[in-house]
């Protein structure tokens, strides 16, 4: 038998070399750090937006770990590379976070994080003006957005209005007092007091919860909190229930209203896919060997 052109290569041509299988062995870590990542932000997994600083400073420092180790290598210059390009998508979704308060927020109002997580983590010397940078950001969305404006009372003359209209002299005394109350209460700034306080344990609170239980405390301030936490940290939910709609609405069932498929798809991303007969009669105990 003749043999083809270019078939003259053998096959221990192709086979791998020692370095290359420690590269794919490598390479397959790395991977698993970013699909570690992304379970960690999926919505349908309880995802706040305040663990996306984590989870991607966590990426951020194990692609920097991987990218030192390849430059100290031969034959790891395209890893290397790889790396640096990895590093810096990452770091434009680092850096982008100024333009996006409510994520620095969200970090800040988790109860066990606040502002110790930025101090914690932000060691370096180019990073500690980030820690005050934060908080700028986040006092700012607090002022401009959820702080509620105090109104002071003008006076024309040497006494108010109000309490010249009074007749009773013990009216204008508990008037007076009346005010003062009022004004001791507002003083007060809910993100300065919420900061004030110590961090929790993480096992031991719920986010949500915790503001549940503090909006009375803090009224205007758990309302950013809620903001916050109503965001997750991944858009999956949204695109997954884009796919559900298309596989929903098929040939035989291409009449069906927006009322009815939005229904579905929020029953569907409510509850999961439908159980069985089986499966809910043995729910209710009514199915027997």
């Amino acid at each position: 038998m003749h043999q083809a052109v270019g078939s003259d290569r053998r096959l221990e041509d192709d086979t791998l070399s020692r370095c290359e299988w420690d590269q794919l062995e490598r390479i397959y870590a790395l991977l698993e750090d970013f699909y570690a990542t992304t379970m960690v932000n999926e919505g349908h997994r309880r995802a706040f937006l305040h663990d996306w600083f984590p989870s991607l400073h966590v990426l951020l420092n194990e692609i920097d770990t991987q990218h030192k180790s390849f430059e100290r290598e031969r034959g790891y210059e395209a890893l290397a590379k790889s790396c640096a390009a990895a590093w810096a998508k990452c770091e434009k979704y680092y850096v982008g976070c100024d333009e996006a308060p409510l994520i620095y927020a969200a970090t800040m109002l988790c109860p066990w994080y606040k502002l110790a997580w930025f101090e914690q983590e932000w060691t370096d010397k180019s990073q500690l003006e980030w820690v005050s940078n934060v908080r700028g950001y986040v006092e700012k969305l607090w002022q401009t957005e959820y702080k509620p404006h105090q109104v002071k009372p003008t006076f024309k003359g040497a006494a108010s209005p109000t309490l010249a209209a009074r007749d009773s002299p013990f009216a204008r005394h508990a008037e007076a007092k009346r005010l003062k109350l009022a004004h001791s209460s507002t003083s007060v700034d809910e993100l300065t007091a919420y900061l004030a306080l110590d961090p929790l344990d993480e096992d031991s609170v719920d986010p949500i919860q915790y503001w549940l239980d503090r909006r009375f405390q803090f009224p205007n301030l758990s309302k950013l909190a809620f903001d916050a936490l109503a965001i997750p940290p991944m858009a999956d939910d949204n695109e997954r229930s884009f796919s559900s709609a298309r596989d929903l609405v098929t040939y035989r069932r291409n009449r069906l209203k927006d009322d009815i498929i939005g229904a579905s798809e929020c029953l569907h991303n409510w509850y999961g896919r439908p159980q069985s007969n089986t499966v809910q009669k043995e729910k209710i105990g009514i199915v027997h060997d």
